[in-house]
């Protein structure tokens, strides 16, 4: 499992969803879940701290820890890879 930790909404607009990972990271869970066989999976946990009225779950489903509102979303290395693109990351002022 690999836990990546975000804040929601993260911008505006259409914006306001963000999760991402590396592909150093989706590596690793693909080798980690070879290394335990069949039956495992390599996770994603994107946890959440809510900062403003949206939230990416249902009430229901959010958790509270010192007054502040927490949601969490897992899925499976391989679903998020498969759906994912890209992006430009700055390192030093330089587009990568």
């Amino acid at each position: 499992m690999d836990v990546k930790g975000r804040r929601f909404p993260a911008g505006t607009r259409k914006q306001f969803w963000k999760n991402w990972t590396t592909r150093e990271d989706l590596r690793g869970l693909a080798s980690w879940e070879g290394l335990f066989g069949p039956g495992s999976g390599g996770l994603l946990v994107f946890a959440y701290l809510l900062t403003g009225e949206r939230s990416p779950v249902p009430v229901e489903e959010l958790f509270c820890h010192q007054r502040q509102w927490y949601a969490f979303l897992g899925l499976r290395w391989f679903d998020y890879a498969s759906a994912a693109r890209p992006i430009r990351v700055w390192i030093e002022g330089r587009p990568d």
